[in-house]
């Protein structure tokens, strides 16, 4: 059975979501804001990556 830790600073733990954002962001950073490029380094469909930077505020 696995112990459970207890949490005494909420601020510290990032969610799964801001750490997509984050990583999403780095990316399409370094690659010269290239949708392109961006999507590919990711492994993912350009159309998602023009959905998440759409959530994410950037288009």
């Amino acid at each position: 059975m696995l112990s459970q830790k207890k949490f005494t600073d909420s601020r510290s733990i990032t969610t799964l979501s801001e750490v997509e954002r984050e990583h999403i962001l780095r990316v399409y950073r370094q690659s010269g804001c290239n949708k392109t490029q961006t999507a590919d380094l990711l492994g993912i469909n350009r159309l998602i990556l023009r959905r998440k930077l759409k959530e994410f505020g950037i288009e």
